[in-house]
């Protein structure tokens, strides 16, 4: 809806008037015709000027869709240049991606930071404390005084060549829960959009899209912890307003990874709706081979979430990554906070990807599984335990009776796994953590005699 101003209003009321005055004379006057063909075309210029000014304010859905690409282009540093860009905002696949975002997003400014002009020389432009931090002066070794690379671009360059990614298609943030938000922020509009979800799935797909008032629509997997894609595919045709799908591979709790082909059926049969890859435990089930970064050059609606929380060992530091066509990166890029990531996060995230530090996280992968092996193995010999899930990942998901109470037990004497019995398919489940193998063997003997205590003793 647009507002017109008083003298726009006067001068079309005029001209119209002008027009009827001059259709009600005697037509063979040539005065009259001509005032009458003067004032109908100043009616029309203003018919054609108010539905410029329309468009302008409130475009079409399809005049949006062939402007998403160029509206997206808007930050300085962390964008796309060159051919790259010119193919991608003449690929009609990411012209409508774009068109999902919320329109609010894509007209949006992004907030300019002080080092999206400069990050060298007397910095006197940021407000920061020139005189340094209050640490100890032995303390004072990152200029922890100054703001951090908001676009952390090093890093980028480091994730991108690990995982076989340009840095272009990483956005990075505190864990993958900042790109979850985000993600809701960005594609799902309040009160009107839903995200799908597969139950048993992480939780805080539920809780940031009910901090966001998105809707929800569950479509379970199987009791052996498989996607349904004919019911996802059917779900997003018969419900209107689905913006974003999130397949959590491999999955928490299940354990359990999402095949390759399974993603790419959902990618190809929902070309309307982003399908987010929850990939938190892919480096347990080798990311190389299975790990959807793989589809995210052929799908543009494809974005992948990964962390270095889990198997890099780095939980502490709060650091995820999102990856994804750069379009879409340059849409999370403009909406995040100026300086999301800190600069002792970026420090420790940078040492992680070091050949010397890449390579201990092979091996502690290698030695977690390995114990992985050792627990289930002896889990598997006791009678209470009545079935254990395939696992994906650095924990296990099994079922014994009485699991609640057990689980209690346990944690008050000092051994915490964690009860997933509320959880669809997961009735009397325990998911536990693989350890150290003294915390294992710790595990496996209190579980032994509180399983005795509540179920009788066993063989």
């Amino acid at each position: 809806m647009i507002t017109l101003t008083e003298s726009e209003l006067a001068l079309l009321a005029g001209v119209s008037g002008l027009a009827v005055y001059a259709a009600k004379q005697t037509p063979k006057c040539p005065f009259h015709r001509l005032v009458f063909a003067v004032s109908n075309v100043a009616v029309l210029g203003g018919g054609l000027y108010i539905l410029w000014r329309s468009w302008s304010e409130a475009p079409p859905r399809f005049v949006r869709f062939l402007t998403a690409a160029k509206k997206s282009k808007q930050q300085p540093r962390d964008c796309v240049k060159g051919e790259e860009a010119k193919e991608r905002d003449q690929d009609p696949r990411v012209a409508a991606v774009l068109g999902l975002v919320r329109q609010n997003i894509l007209e949006l400014e992004p907030y300019r930071c002080a080092r999206d002009d400069y990050s060298e020389g007397i910095l006197l432009d940021a407000n920061e404390n020139s005189f340094g931090s209050a640490l100890p002066p032995a303390e004072r070794t990152q200029q922890l005084e100054r703001y951090p690379d908001p676009y952390q671009q090093e890093l980028k360059e480091k994730i991108g060549a690990y995982r076989g990614v340009r840095p272009e298609q990483i956005f990075v943030g505190v864990g993958s829960d900042e790109a979850i938000d985000l993600i809701m922020r960005i594609f799902c509009e309040p009160g009107k959009d839903r995200i799908l979800v597969t139950p048993p799935t992480y939780g805080m797909y539920k809780v940031s899209a009910k901090t966001n008032d998105v809707g929800i629509v569950a479509v379970p997997l199987t009791p052996d912890f498989s996607v349904r894609v004919s019911e996802i595919l059917q779900a997003v045709a018969s419900t209107p307003r689905i913006k974003v799908i999130f397949l959590c591979s491999p999955g928490n709790p299940t354990a359990k990874l999402v095949p390759l082909e399974v993603v790419e059926q959902v990618l190809k049969g929902v070309e309307g709706c982003m399908v987010v890859v929850d990939e938190a435990y892919v480096d347990f089930a080798d990311a190389n081979a299975v790990s959807a970064c793989r589809l995210v050059d052929r799908y543009p609606n494809c974005l992948v979430l990964q962390t270095l929380s889990k198997a890099f060992g780095l939980a502490g530091i709060r650091c995820g990554m999102a990856i994804g066509h750069p379009a879409v990166i340059q849409v999370l890029n403009n909406v995040k906070a100026p300086y999301n990531v800190s600069k002792l996060t970026s420090s420790m995230a940078h040492k992680a990807f070091e050949s010397g530090n890449l390579a201990v996280l092979k091996q502690n992968v290698k030695d977690i599984l390995k114990e992985k092996e050792r627990v289930v193995e002896a889990l598997g010999g006791l009678s209470v335990v009545k079935k254990i899930h395939p696992s994906d990942t650095n924990f296990i998901l099994f079922e014994v009776p009485q699991a609640k109470d057990i689980y209690q037990d346990m944690a008050e004497g000092g051994v915490v796994a964690r009860f997933r019995g509320h959880e669809l398919h997961c009735k009397d489940c325990i998911r536990l953590t693989i350890g150290q193998p003294h915390e294992n063997d710790s595990f496996l003997e209190l579980f032994k005699k509180t399983t005795e205590k509540y179920l009788g003793k066993y063989t």
